[in-house]
């Protein structure tokens, strides 16, 4: 193996070990030794690497918060999103005229990323639960850390916003969605998703019992917060009731 890529599995060690350790125990309690024992480095290898423990989170700080967003972009579509899409259209279209028919499927079509979207994202969650409640936290009893990451924050939540803004706006002036500003249904689809993780501590005491695993009471919410986002923009139960029922297919 070349040097290079030592290094960068190295790095890469490193990167996980400290992940670990930073979403269990929050950067206070979070110990670089701890770190180095766990990744199979020395501690000087890990100062030589990253110099500062400060550095270190900041590095797993971003790179979690980058992993965050990307899972809410609406460009990147599941490979069978055009099945999906045709099997919707084809229940939808009788008796519409030929301009009835293309808004009919732009509407589907941004109806079904959005769900897709808010599957994708809280399946994130999912793999990563601590994720949450380490940001806030973090946040919340440093706040100077905003300010390492405000620019980067701001963009990623521009970046977001554009990425639906226009067709959100073009289908609420044609009556085809409900009236709704970009930034609202960003902060409803991230709070739903994110709220039950944050408070699961408490939620998993009166959610879950011998009849009902972590799991599927998982599968259950993530269902329910889409129905409410896509009740949000339509008013169309039927429309709504066949892009759940794809969206669930896709786990089953």
């Amino acid at each position: 193996m070349s040097e290079s890529k030592n290094s960068t599995n190295t790095e890469h060690l490193i990167l996980e070990a400290a992940e670990n350790e930073f979403l269990n125990k929050g950067f206070d309690s979070a110990k670089t030794t701890e770190i180095a024992k766990s990744a199979g480095v020395t501690h000087a290898m890990l100062h030589y690497y990253f110099r500062t423990k400060e550095n270190l989170f900041n590095k797993v700080f971003e790179d979690r918060i980058e992993l965050f967003s990307s899972s809410l972009f609406l460009n990147d579509r599941d490979n069978d999103f055009e099945i999906k899409l045709d099997r919707i259209l084809e229940s939808q279209m009788a008796g519409c005229n030929n301009y009835e028919k293309e808004l009919r499927k732009k509407t589907i079509n941004f109806l079904l990323i959005v769900s897709q979207m808010m599957s994708r994202h809280f399946d994130f969650i999912v793999e990563n639960p601590l994720l949450p409640r380490f940001v806030v936290n973090e946040l919340i009893s440093r706040p100077e850390r905003m300010d390492n990451f405000s620019e980067r924050l701001k963009d990623i939540a521009g970046d977001l916003k554009s990425s639906f803004e226009k067709d959100l706006n073009f289908l609420i002036s044609q009556g085809s969605i409900n009236s709704v500003s970009s930034i609202n249904l960003l902060l409803d689809i991230v709070s739903l998703n994110v709220f039950v993780f944050i408070t699961f501590p408490i939620v998993k005491l009166f959610a879950l019992n011998d009849s009902k695993s972590a799991e599927e009471f998982f599968m259950e919410r993530k269902k329910e917060n889409i129905s409410t986002i896509l009740h949000r923009l339509t008013n169309d139960k039927n429309l709504i009731a066949e892009i759940l029922d794809v969206v669930e297919k896709r786990h089953q």
